[in-house]
């Protein structure tokens, strides 16, 4: 991720959940055992890739799904990088004359492409300021000593340092030390009920309201490439935000009445504030670098919302952004070579490809015919559809990592929804928020960043309240949108 961090696979995160700390050796073993079943699962759809095509779709739209559902299985069970993943799909698109190459790497060749790299490029240089530290501190301060009103301001500290950094799990690494200084600062001891609320509002905050916002993380940048471009004209950056708030802004609520209930202090600490206003004694004054980015985020997030008056593509501003920030020493080429997900940018270009592949092969109208009937039953009542779309969600994030799941379920159920009157951007945003629910530690790693990042403040105990009624707060946080969408003309 740039930052030393790295973000887990699944199964070793599950290994490092579930195992003893003293068997190494046998987590190893399961792991490599996961990854040779993985690898043999790929081959299965390989081993048919010559044979006849289903009804009504054309012999290179066959050998597209079955490479498609072959990386699927290497992404399951972390055979490969994603990157890697994303690079064998598309040998296996051009090398058997599938699509030409430009087809298949026509998501290198975009804006959305390089919407990323500004903004991840930007994140970087925001994170290695020192900003969000002091941006933290000061609000707390501010804020009344009450433990509500605390766990209130760390999430919404969280939610608008969200846009600015897309990378999510970086944003979240990067506020895992700060919970903890604040935890410490507060009095909160490791392992407290209040410490682990806090934890848990910084998750919340930092991590599970990405979808609130295009920039928001990486994957929502991603499911926004593969839309329709109509689809993408029509939600730039603000119009994403109010399309995607009711469902946030009930979810947050839900999810911070939890919080409070649940985690409250044992015990009120007195001295809290003033142990707060001496860690911002001690970080000194505001630093140039710190009023530089400032500056530049303050630019971008006009020049996004402002994208209908000049009509300069979000892309363009995150160019004018760099530059700015490489120009005062902020940024320079070591930072964009090591900082960078690159590997992220190679998946993403790679996978965003899927939306010409689609298009050219006719797979999307297939798809839509096939799911016709199911979707059309769902979209028939609009609240049945948000509640299947998003349970889709739960199953396939159980199998698969958020950045391969969201994108994958937006492509199925696009089509077919489209046809069926339902938004293509309602399908994008429910995938979104739904992919990113976490009942078990190795599904996310947003939670696996704060658990770790934070010098385990909290059990995965503590978090288990929370997570377990994750899942029913997103469908009635759906439930609950759908009159304000059905308003919007969303949904039929």
């Amino acid at each position: 991720l740039g930052l030393g961090l790295t973000a887990e696979p699944w199964q070793e995160a599950a290994a490092r959940a579930d195992a003893p700390p003293d068997r190494p050796a046998r987590a190893d073993a399961v792991r490599a055992r996961l990854r040779l079943l993985g690898a043999l699962a790929a081959v299965l759809p390989l081993v048919i890739l010559w044979s006849s095509p289903p009804p009504g779709l054309a012999v290179e739209g066959w050998r597209a799904l079955l490479v498609l559902v072959a990386g699927a299985l290497l992404l399951a069970f972390d055979v490969f990088p994603d990157a890697i993943v994303a690079l064998l799909m598309a040998a296996g698109w051009v090398v058997p004359g599938v699509v030409e190459p430009r087809v298949a790497l026509a998501g290198f060749a975009s804006e959305s492409w390089l919407l990323v790299l500004s903004v991840l490029a930007v994140g970087v240089a925001v994170g290695n300021t020192g900003l969000l530290y002091r941006a933290a501190l000061i609000a707390l301060t501010r804020a009344p000593t009450a433990y509500a009103w605390r766990v209130l301001v760390l999430a919404l500290v969280g939610v608008l340092v969200t846009p600015t950094i897309p990378n999510a799990t970086s944003r979240v690494a990067l506020a895992a030390p700060v919970v903890r200084e604040v935890a410490e600062a507060l009095g909160y001891q490791a392992g407290s009920r209040a410490a682990a609320g806090l934890g848990m509002a910084a998750l919340v905050g930092f991590g599970q309201m990405a979808g609130l916002f295009l920039t928001g993380s990486s994957v929502g940048l991603l499911v926004h490439g593969l839309l329709p471009p109509e689809t993408r004209a029509q939600f730039g950056f603000g119009a994403w935000f109010l399309a995607a708030l009711p469902v946030h802004l009930i979810l947050f609520a839900l999810a911070l009445g939890a919080i409070v209930v649940w985690y409250r202090p044992e015990v009120s600490t007195e001295d809290g504030a003033r142990r707060l206003a001496l860690q911002q004694a001690v970080l000194g004054r505001t630093s140039r670098a710190e009023w530089l980015s400032l500056a530049v985020l303050v630019g971008l997030v006009a020049g996004f919302l402002t994208e209908p008056l000049h009509e300069i593509d979000p892309s363009w501003w995150g160019v004018a952004a760099l530059v700015v920030l490489v120009q005062g020493g902020v940024l320079d080429a070591t930072t964009l070579r090591t900082g960078v997900n690159w590997s992220f940018l190679i998946f993403f270009g790679a996978i965003t490809s899927l939306g010409s592949i689609f298009s050219a092969l006719q797979i999307d109208r297939w798809l839509a015919e096939l799911l016709a009937a199911p979707v059309g039953a769902l979209a028939a009542t609009p609240t049945l559809f948000c509640i299947g779309l998003a349970l889709a969600g739960f199953g396939l994030s159980l199998a698969v990592r958020w950045q391969a799941a969201a994108p994958l379920l937006t492509l199925v159920a696009t089509p077919a929804a489209s046809a069926a009157g339902i938004h293509p951007f309602l399908v994008a945003l429910i995938a979104l928020v739904a992919t990113q629910a976490w009942f078990l530690p190795f599904q996310s790693t947003l939670y696996l960043a704060i658990y770790h990042g934070s010098g385990e403040l909290f059990s995965h105990a503590q978090a288990r309240r929370l997570a377990l009624v994750w899942g029913p707060m997103v469908l009635l946080a759906l439930v609950a949108a759908v009159p304000v969408w059905r308003w919007m003309g969303l949904l039929r």
